[in-house]
Formats: structure tokens, C-alpha cells, sequence
């Protein structure tokens, strides 16, 4: 192992930097309706956890979309075995562009029964289901 790297790795981490698994999962629980106590949530938490300590990169695959905009940087999204989107979370779920993707999105719960809402019912005619990925703008891509 090199110098540098024996340095950089015996360094202590800062307490700004890091945060207890408890901190982490109340910060993410009321996002997607969690207990804060939930065994998703400690599972969720050890996983960020994991990813800050050890610099790692998971594929994260699931159908929770709460979770998936909360603790994904990348999204790619799938519709019969195809990625009809993707690009930076923020972006996608700001803006989708392939009808499958707002479909999606309008099918996320919310919290606020109260809360104005249209649900988007998708219509398979009315995309081409084998249309290759364009970029649509920096970094998002479209099947559209």
C-alpha cells in the first residue's frame, strides 16, 4: 500500500461527515413513510452508511420510488426489460420525459390525502416501445 493511501486511510473522520445509523434513519424514514425503527430502514441506513465509509457504488433495484429519489444519485428506468430512461435522479423525477416515467412518478403515494394529484394512466400506443435512447438534455436520456 503506498504512503498516501496508508495516510489517507488512518486519518479520523471528521464528526460533520459522519452521521450515526440512528441519525440516518429518522432523516430517511419520513421521507417514504418508514418507521424510523423499521428493519428497512436500519437495512437503508447501514447501506448509506457502508457507502460513505468505504466509497462504494451499489445497483440499487426497486420498486419503491420514495426510496429510489432519496437515496439514488442515477436512475435508469426499466419497462419490459428495456431502459426507457435515465440520467440524475433529481432530473428525472423533475422532469421525465418517456411516458412509462411519468406514469411512474404520478403513481407515487403521497403523504397528504388532501394533496391535488393527477394520476397518468399509461397508454402503450401511444410511445414506440423499441425507440432508442436520445439525450434529452446534460446527462438525461429518453426513448422517446
Amino acid at each position: 500500500m503506498s504512503k498516501s493511501k496508508r495516510a489517507r486511510s488512518s486519518k479520523p473522520r471528521s464528526a460533520s461527515k459522519t452521521r450515526s445509523k440512528a441519525d440516518t434513519r429518522k432523516s430517511l424514514a419520513p421521507h417514504y413513510g418508514m418507521r424510523a425503527n423499521s428493519k428497512q430502514a436500519q437495512v437503508v441506513a447501514l447501506l448509506l452508511d457502508l457507502q460513505a465509509k468505504l466509497r462504494l457504488t451499489y445497483l440499487f433495484v426497486a420498486h419503491d420510488l420514495r426510496l429510489v429519489e432519496n437515496i439514488c444519485g442515477r436512475v435508469a428506468v426499466m419497462y419490459r426489460g428495456r431502459i426507457v430512461e435515465l440520467g440524475v435522479t433529481s432530473a428525472i423525477f423533475a422532469s421525465p420525459t418517456h411516458p412509462y416515467t411519468r406514469a411512474l412518478l404520478s403513481a407515487i403515494p403521497v403523504l397528504d390525502p388532501d394533496a391535488p394529484r393527477t394520476r397518468i394512466e399509461l397508454n402503450p400506443a401511444s410511445f414506440d416501445a423499441a425507440a432508442p435512447l436520445k439525450e434529452v438534455g446534460g446527462g438525461h436520456w429518453a426513448a422517446v
